[in-house]
């Protein structure tokens, strides 16, 4: 049968190595085992002391502070590895996840090694910390990039005009793979959170960007104006002062539940929170997408944003929108789970059947699929042109 112009390549032939140090966050293991339901042979490198069955540990563990001669052994010990996967698989497809300065130097020492065409996933479109630095020679040297959505890619196209025509949009996938789901009472009873009145799940980093700020007020308006509730804010730490947070709150400082850390939380202890919910509220300042309104969905659980990135596509009709930094705005979607929690039951069934489906892996590894033809097909041509060049010219 001919192929249409829709359909996705076929996975044969295709030999995939996924590299992505990062693999604690579940883009790259959804995507694996999206490319292998697709007939795909695919291995994932990450990184080492990951805990995940079937990753490959060839960079330095991440993640961690300290640990500098553990972190050289992994160094040491990922070169064979890697080299052994090389020899093993022989990839036809390298697909980088971040614009690090070992991502660059891997590619620049693997592209000509196998002839493989690099392809990038960019997740942000400027630097966000110095694991960035090296993203914009990355996008230079990729034949192919990916982006999860039409904004981000607008974005892109204005800060790198250049890569017009190799960079396409391909949606990021659900949770499915990685959650372990609770019964919403017995998540309560885990965490010491009451079981009666809505529950408002905060997760994530608790950093100034991701406007913890703005919904501690919002829950303190909530609370004056005597509606019930108990807010659970789960995360890592990062660069605010929590006293100074918690001061926000009031006198209803008793009614929220902090669990945090310095450190990336258990992945249980993330589940707890999110199936405890009654509403997850991400109140992002500034964001491109978000992971984990995709994992909040995946739970089954109703998502409140704001207006930033792809957030208004992921959650219209399935979620609450509230403009950035209103913490007015959000004390009333808030609200909303104490005075329409019908409504607000409704928003989480059609935000888990929408990610179930249409952010199925299997389906978006088919649409990664036709980005990796383009790519293949690109650096076949590249090679061509090399080797008909004149000696001088190349």
């Amino acid at each position: 049968m001919t192929q249409g112009a829709d359909e996705a390549p076929a996975g044969k032939g295709f030999r995939v190595l996924v590299l992505d140090r990062g693999v604690s966050n579940p883009y790259s293991r959804g995507l694996a085992g999206g490319l292998r339901a697709n007939g795909v042979r695919t291995v994932l490198a990450g990184a080492a002391a990951s805990g995940f069955a079937g990753v490959l540990p060839v960079f330095s563990r991440s993640g961690v502070a300290g640990q500098k001669a553990r972190k050289i052994g992994d160094g040491l010990v990922g070169v064979p590895l890697l080299a052994a996967a090389l020899v093993r698989l022989r990839p036809n497809v390298l697909h980088f996840q971040w614009g690090t300065f070992h991502n660059y130097a891997l590619a620049r020492v693997l592209r000509p090694l196998t002839g493989a065409p690099v392809v990038l996933t960019v997740h942000n479109p400027e630097a966000r910390d110095t694991g960035y630095r090296w993203q914009p020679a990355m996008i230079a040297h990729a034949d192919e990039l990916i982006c999860h959505g039409e904004a981000l890619r607008a974005d892109l196209l204005r800060i790198y005009p250049e890569v017009e025509g190799r960079l396409s949009v391909v949606a990021h996938g659900n949770y499915a793979h990685a959650i372990e789901r609770f019964e919403r009472g017995a998540a309560r009873a885990r965490l010491g959170v009451p079981d009666e009145g809505p529950v408002y799940t905060f997760f994530g980093q608790l950093s100034e960007r991701k406007g913890v700020d703005t919904l501690l007020r919002a829950f303190r308006l909530h609370c004056d104006a005597g509606l019930p509730g108990t807010l659970v804010l789960a995360g890592t730490v990062i660069g605010v002062d929590v006293d100074r947070l918690r001061a926000l709150l009031g006198p209803h400082g008793g009614r929220a539940r902090w669990i945090t850390s310095q450190q990336a939380l258990p992945a249980e202890q993330l589940d707890l929170a999110v199936s405890a919910a009654t509403q997850v509220v991400l109140p992002f300042h500034t964001a491109t997408q978000s992971g984990s309104a995709v994992y909040a969905m995946t739970h089954g659980r109703c998502v409140v944003s704001t207006l930033v990135g792809e957030l208004p596509a992921l959650l219209e009709g399935r979620g609450v929108l509230v403009p950035p930094r209103d913490e007015a705005a959000l004390a009333g979607a808030l609200a909303l789970a104490a005075e329409e929690p019908e409504r607000i039951e409704e928003f989480a069934l059609r935000g888990r059947e929408h990610v179930e489906t249409a952010l199925d892996w299997r389906g978006l590894a088919g649409d990664t699929l036709r980005v990796y033809a383009r790519a293949r097909a690109a650096r076949g041509g590249a090679l061509r042109r090399l080797r008909r060049a004149p000696a001088g010219a190349r």
